[in-house]
């Protein structure tokens, strides 16, 4: 369970990453409705705020690995 945990935010933050660097490339291009690219960039912001999205879930995945409460109780 640890590992899923942590595998979790490690995606999402690497897909967000990726998104990032993608809007940032293409400029203000991005910026439009029209661009694909800003649905993808509002996507990965409302993703972020879900629970096994958030950087805090390490802190779980470790108390996990080391047989600790993870104080989430969705682990």
């Amino acid at each position: 369970m640890a590992a899923l945990a942590g595998c979790y935010v490690h995606v999402f933050q690497t897909c967000r990453a990726a998104v990032q660097s993608l809007y940032d490339i293409v400029g203000s291009a991005a910026v439009y409705r029209s661009c694909p690219l800003d649905q993808h960039f509002r996507d990965m912001a409302t993703v972020g705020q879900h629970i096994l999205a958030q950087a805090k879930l390490f802190d779980a995945a470790g108390a996990l690995w080391f047989g600790d409460d993870p104080g989430n109780p969705l682990l």
